[in-house]
């Protein structure tokens, strides 16, 4: 894990791994959970704190299934004082697998569908 000091005190924190060792069976195991597949849903218009997916879940598997798309290289993780702010790695996934993440998407919006 990788933290960088910057000179507006937002402490950041990088997800793991790095973009060279994304692992396509991480990331597709990752993305098998609908409410990952949401998370990810979500991240891909802006990026959002932790706190603003509670209607997802209960906070300690949020915090779980965060963990999950972190480890996989998926998403980021920064510290802003006491809030932590998640993005979507969604240049550096597309850079290794061309096509995955647009297409995850797609079909997690049409599953988000009444």
């Amino acid at each position: 894990m990788v933290k960088h000091s910057h000179s507006d005190g937002i402490k950041s924190v990088h997800g793991k791994p790095d973009t060279g060792d994304l692992d396509l069976s991480l990331i597709l195991d990752a993305l098998s959970d609908p409410t990952r597949r949401r998370i990810v849903l979500r991240l891909s218009g802006d990026d959002f704190c932790c706190s603003s997916f509670a209607g997802l879940g209960p906070k300690t598997r949020l915090t779980y299934h965060f963990a999950r798309l972190r480890d996989a290289g998926l998403i980021l993780s920064t510290k802003s004082g006491r809030r932590r702010i998640l993005s979507l790695r969604l240049r550096e996934v597309e850079d290794a697998f061309p096509g995955l993440l647009p297409t995850v998407l797609r079909c997690a919006r049409l599953e988000s569908r009444p």
